[in-house]
């Protein structure tokens, strides 16, 4: 794969400890905001680079490079379309970190990741996964289901974990992507994806899914339940119908017959909302083993983060 380099800050990078590496494509509106919130960051003494990989040969970067000219950023366009896992596999190959921090190009970092990441950067872990913000450009002020399951959990308050590794038959019991997208600063140990092979390309919606469940068998996963991210659900494709949809069908193939027997019933129960009674047990039993387990990662945003963020979460330019 071949990328034209478009500009490149005036840094050492040959001892970089953390690459912030953004995959973008046709995003210019919220692309100037998530490279802000990594500029605002306070970086507590870790040397750091921003790696922008943009996957349309046609775009101009030029809005992009007048307004971080002083920054440590590197900025490419790929000379072909090389697909969404293409694009993030190329990230990691232009970037010179020995860790690689993945924000997708409509999601930033809250100015706290980097003092908490650098608690756990030296520890060897080969990918740790943060919490993270969801939000919309309209506040929702209130969600019925997350305040009942908040009381019914309410002990997890004193006694959850800071950070906790999760095991590779986690996202079979709980019937739930307990890795998430990689974004909001996912880590990633740069040696640990290559000694993978890199992101494989063989799924659709499931793609991160499903190089997630392998990375696992070999690799440590980390979940940190530290709220460091902040990722938009209304700019992308991920809650539409049809990409859950194609999810629940790649995770079907994923699977062997053994635990797809399972999930099938309940992915059906899921599509259809029927029958009603064996959907509402599914998921029960599904809520009880994530919140169990501590495998929730989403928190929906607060209204004072709402209006501390705003600047961020809003389109215009």
């Amino acid at each position: 794969m071949e990328s034209e380099l478009l500009y490149k800050g005036l840094y050492n990078d040959d001892v970089i400890d953390i690459s912030f590496v953004i995959p973008t494509y046709k995003q210019p509106i919220y692309l100037r905001k998530t490279i802000s919130s990594i500029m605002n960051n306070n970086i507590n003494n870790l040397k750091y680079e921003i790696v922008v990989v943009n996957n349309d040969p046609t775009e101009d970067m030029s809005n992009i490079i007048e307004y971080f000219m002083d920054c440590p950023i590197k900025i490419y366009r790929n000379k072909t379309n090389y697909g969404q896992v293409g694009n993030m596999n190329q990230c990691v190959l232009l970037a010179k970190g020995k860790y690689i921090s993945f924000v997708h190009d409509d999601d930033f970092i809250l100015e706290n990741y980097s003092i908490i990441i650098s608690r756990y950067i030296h520890s060897g872990y080969d990918c740790i996964i943060p919490d993270y913000f969801s939000f919309y450009k309209n506040y929702q002020w209130f969600s019925f289901k997350r305040m009942i399951l908040n009381t019914l959990f309410l002990p997890r308050l004193i006694w959850r974990r800071t950070i906790q590794r999760v095991n590779y038959d986690d996202y079979i019991k709980s019937f739930h992507n307990v890795y998430g997208p990689p974004t909001c600063g996912t880590l990633f140990r740069k040696q640990a994806l290559e000694d993978f092979g890199y992101f494989k390309d063989q799924m659709k919606a499931a793609w991160d899914y499903d190089n997630f469940r392998e990375f696992n068998k070999t690799h440590t996963i980390y979940l940190l339940h530290s709220v460091i991210g902040a990722r938009r659900l209304d700019s992308g494709m991920t809650n539409t119908y049809k990409v859950q949809k194609e999810f629940y069908a790649d995770k079907i193939k994923i699977l062997n017959s053994n635990e797809a027997k399972f999930n099938r019933s309940f992915i059906e129960c899921i599509l259809t909302k029927k029958p009603r009674f064996k959907y509402m047990y599914f998921r029960l039993k599904q809520i009880m083993y994530i919140y169990f387990r501590n495998l929730d990662r989403e928190h929906k945003i607060k209204y004072r983060q709402y209006k501390k963020y705003k600047n961020l979460i809003k389109e215009e330019n």
